[in-house]
């Protein structure tokens, strides 16, 4: 669960809007010679990746800042409270605007380069003609993240429509695209644990006494 909560974290990364998108955004990823397919559902402040093979979803909620985690195998799901800058992931590295523009499905993108303290490096290429709320409210973006997409973008959101990550020997590791953006009447119950889901709470530590 949590490589594909990274996943999630790298293919909505944050920068810019032309207009408000309610639908699906279906992604192909290649991981170490498995290719797998997921989607993204959009609405509002809603934002949801629906795994694949049954595995779950995660459900970002920008407005009541939470994040809620579908278990398809156990019927369990989990709510967690999200604070900014609380995650556990942060990248740690460097951000350059390389030089070109580029179409993909239609839709003008910058290319960035993500290259990370380990030496792992990434090619993101990003639209800001995609907006949603919840992709300004993501975790484990940093302020200097932010400020870096916003300076070029003009706002806090952005979509990456394909990211080709590299590790230091320039070998791929990595690729992801959006391969089809469909627009359509989303209902608000499409952003609930399913009936028959079982909640678990995880109690909060104690806090320390002076």
């Amino acid at each position: 669960m949590k490589r594909q909560f990274l996943y999630f974290f790298s293919l909505v990364l944050s920068a810019c809007s032309t207009f408000s998108f309610v639908g699906d955004i279906f992604v192909k990823n290649s991981n170490g010679g498995k290719v797998s397919e997921t989607k993204l559902v959009a609405k509002g402040n809603y934002l949801m990746q629906v795994l694949p093979e049954g595995q779950g979803a995660f459900i970002l909620d920008s407005q009541e800042n939470t994040m809620t985690i579908l278990m398809g195998n156990s019927k369990k799901y989990i709510v967690q409270e999200l604070e900014q800058g609380g995650s556990d992931f942060k990248f740690t590295g460097n951000i350059k605007l390389l030089d070109g523009k580029e179409e993909l499905l239609g839709l003008p993108t910058r290319k960035f380069l993500l290259t990370e303290e380990s030496g792992n490096h990434s090619i993101v290429w990003a639209t800001a003609a995609v907006k949603n709320d919840a992709l300004a409210s993501l975790p484990g973006l940093t302020t200097s993240m932010t400020e870096q997409f916003e300076e070029v973008f003009g706002t806090d959101q952005v979509l990456a429509l394909r990211i080709e990550s590299f590790n230091r020997s320039d070998d791929l590791i990595m690729k992801m695209e959006v391969v089809e953006i469909v627009e359509r009447q989303v209902e608000d119950v499409e952003f609930l644990p399913p009936e028959g889901y079982e909640e678990m709470v995880i109690p909060r530590p104690p806090l320390a006494e002076d």
